[in-house]
């Protein structure tokens, strides 16, 4: 196997190790959100400028979740899910900024594990993941580049 090739395979096993996290902690924090429903209901309709959509996004925020979940576990739609979760990390992380920083009232913090962290934690936390959803997308093979020449 030549250099180039094992250099190929290391990306694609990264790539797999980090999609196996991606998975993992939106999973968790889906169900987490799922089994505290009213938990979850409460600190929605606390946030000022969420409050009137609280009876949506208790559902909406876990389900769009699970979706970039099933978009990771499939092959060919990995990069679509890894985009995905890049994108609600960035949303998610603006809005712990604009609650810890700018909003008036601060809710409890996220359920499970996480909720340990405290804001400035957690925002730390979504950063980390959010460096590793971008080098999981440039060590990503684009379609283009995988076909033979």
């Amino acid at each position: 196997m030549c250099h180039q090739q094992k250099h190929k395979d290391h990306r694609k096993l990264i790539v797999h190790f980090l999609t196996l996290l991606f998975i993992f902690l939106f999973s968790y924090a889906a169900l987490s959100k799922l089994i505290s429903y009213s938990v979850f209901k409460d600190q929605l309709t606390q946030v000022p400028f969420l409050a009137f959509a609280a009876p949506f996004l208790v559902w909406a925020v876990p389900g769009v979740e699970l979706s970039v979940v099933v978009l990771l576990l499939w092959p060919s739609l990995r990069r679509c899910g890894i985009l995905s979760f890049l994108g609600l990390m960035l949303m998610f992380t603006g809005y712990l900024v604009y609650t810890l920083y700018f909003s008036p009232y601060t809710p409890c913090s996220c359920g499970g594990i996480i909720s340990g962290m405290g804001w400035r934690n957690h925002i730390l936390f979504n950063l980390f993941f959010i460096g590793l959803a971008v080098l999981a997308i440039l060590l990503e093979p684009s379609k283009s580049s995988e076909k033979p020449q």
